[in-house]
């Protein structure tokens, strides 16, 4: 799920541009979000727990109409996140994203779940701030 921190809270349309998938064998849309112009992150549990470094992973947006080839340049079993690296610019920008977000700041979440096939967008107010991130 994607986390997404400003002052006002985007609509889910002008953030859905930033929502890619996985599409696995099981037929399930893994979410993956793009941080960086040609950096995406998904998560290292379930069907991407096999993932090495430098396999290539085919992403597609989230509608479907275009698809990208990636690689692994990154898995971390602690915070379970894959970094996927494209050779080309996906977007020519990540979204605008607040790093240090405190208690009471809104937020928007979009991403994939479970066997849905259209993303799912919600809004709401963090309530607990943890320092177990990380930067790069």
């Amino acid at each position: 799920m994607w986390t997404m921190t400003i002052r006002n809270v985007p609509e889910f349309y002008d953030i859905e541009k930033y929502l890619f998938y996985i599409k696995e064998e099981s037929g399930i849309k893994s979410c993956v979000v793009l941080p960086k112009p040609n950096y995406l992150v998904t998560y290292r549990h379930g069907p991407h727990s096999q993932y090495s470094i430098d396999d290539e992973v085919t992403i597609y947006t989230h509608n479907g109409y275009h698809q990208y080839k990636t690689n692994v340049k990154y898995v971390s079993r602690r915070f379970d996140f894959v970094i996927l690296k494209s050779t080309k610019n996906v977007l020519s920008e990540g979204p605008p994203m607040k790093y240090n977000p405190t208690i009471g700041t809104n937020i928007a979440l979009i991403g994939y779940g479970n066997e849905l096939e259209c993303p799912s967008y919600r809004n709401g107010i963090l309530h607990i701030q943890e320092k177990q991130t990380f930067r790069g």
